[in-house]
C-alpha cells in the first residue's frame, strides 16, 4: 500500500517552555535575501562509496541515490590544539556535503531517497519539530530530485535557525502540515497518505 508515498519520520522529545505559532504567511513569496541556490552535486559512483567497496553484496541490496559532495574534508584545528594542550585534534566538516543544506543527515537520506525512487515514489512526508533541519534536509534533496516535499512539523522553542529553516523549506518548494501536537501531526500524515492513494490509485 501507499507504493508511491514515502514517510522519513525522526521522532524527538523536547521540553516546551515558548512555543512558536507558525503565523508567518509564506505562500507564493519570493526570498530575495536567500540569493540564488546551488543544487548541484558532483557525480559519484556507488563503487565508490567505501561501504560498497568493503561490502560489494550490500550495492546489491541497498538503493543509493547521490545527493552529497563526498568525502567531506578532515580539518586539523591548529589554534585550539595549543589552546587546550591536545596533541592532534580534527574535525570532518560535512557542513559542505551539500548545497544548500549539508550536514551529516545527507548520507542517510542518499539511501532512503535511492529506496524511495526504486520504489517510483511521487511524494515524500518527513517529520519533527518547526526547525528540524531533518526535515529541511529532506525537502532539500526531495527538490534535487523532482519529487513533492511536505514536512510536519509541531511547535517548538523560538530560535534564530528555526525562522531560517522554514523559510528555506518554502524557499525549495516545500509544503508544510503545521499542527500543534505529535497527535494531530501524524493524524494528518496518515490522512494525505489516504489522499494520494486513493488519487493515484497505487
Amino acid at each position: 500500500m501507499f507504493r508511491k508515498i514515502i514517510v522519513i519520520l525522526i521522532v524527538a522529545s523536547i521540553s516546551f517552555h515558548s512555543i512558536v505559532p507558525l503565523s508567518i504567511k509564506l505562500h507564493n513569496t519570493s526570498y530575495p535575501q536567500l540569493g540564488s541556490l546551488e543544487l548541484t552535486t558532483k557525480n559519484q559512483s556507488d563503487a565508490e562509496l567505501p561501504l560498497f567497496k568493503n561490502f560489494p553484496e550490500l550495492q546489491k541490496k541497498l538503493p543509493h541515490v547521490t545527493l552529497g559532495n563526498f568525502p567531506t574534508p578532515i580539518k586539523k584545528l591548529e589554534n585550539l590544539e595549543k589552546m587546550i594542550g591536545a596533541k592532534s585534534l580534527y574535525f570532518k566538516d560535512d557542513g559542505v556535503s551539500s548545497k544548500p543544506v549539508g550536514g551529516n543527515k545527507i548520507r542517510k537520506l542518499e539511501f532512503l531517497f535511492g529506496h524511495a525512487l526504486t520504489h517510483g515514489a511521487t511524494t515524500v512526508i518527513t517529520s519533527g519539530d518547526v526547525g528540524s533541519n531533518h526535515a529541511l534536509a529532506t525537502i532539500s534533496c526531495a527538490k534535487k530530485l523532482g519529487l513533492r516535499g511536505v514536512s510536519a512539523l509541531t511547535p517548538q522553542l523560538n530560535t534564530k535557525y528555526l525562522h531560517r529553516n522554514i523559510l528555506m523549506t518554502k524557499y525549495l518548494g516545500g509544503e508544510i502540515l503545521y499542527r500543534d501536537s505529535d497527535e494531530k501531526k501524524y493524524s494528518a500524515v496518515l490522512s494525505l497518505c489516504k489522499e494520494l492513494h486513493e488519487r493515484e490509485g497505487k
